[in-house]
């Protein structure tokens, strides 16, 4: 695999905008990912003798942050995938961390910070905009 870092934002409804086939998911956030069926997450799971593992799931799922997980990346060549997509809230300290230590283990990858919906839809209804049209009209406008 080439390494390559690179980083992007998106909503967690509009993903898959950022997603390729062959990519696993990690999502280090709170929110759900509208992704399509069969995306693949990676999922973390906490075990007392080897500190942790990373395992591949086609359920959608959140990975709480946890010090040990950095310490799975090493295992990571051996699963198929193209790249790994790492996805932070805006609020986030471990996007950089966990950029980090992906480049160092030759994993290519790409994080993707979520950010709000503006909610530019809202900004006029439809009663807003049939007043604002009758008042072009009035105006000549229209």
């Amino acid at each position: 695999m080439t390494t390559a870092t690179t980083e992007c934002s998106s909503t967690a409804a509009s993903i898959t905008e950022v997603l390729l086939g062959g990519d696993l998911i990690l999502n280090l956030s709170s929110q759900a990912l509208a992704t399509a069926h069969g995306a693949r997450y990676l999922q973390f799971s906490l075990s007392s003798d080897s500190g942790g593992s990373l395992q591949v799931t086609r359920e959608p799922c959140c990975v709480a942050w946890h010090a040990a997980i950095p310490g799975c990346f090493g295992s990571l060549s051996a699963l198929d995938f193209d790249r790994i997509v790492v996805v932070v809230e805006s609020a986030s300290e471990f996007g950089p961390t966990v950029l980090r230590e992906l480049t160092a283990c030759g994993v290519r990858c790409l994080l993707c910070t979520l950010t709000e919906d503006c909610g530019a839809e809202a900004f006029m209804d439809e009663e807003d905009a049939e007043a604002v049209a009758e008042r072009l009209r009035q105006l000549g406008y229209l």
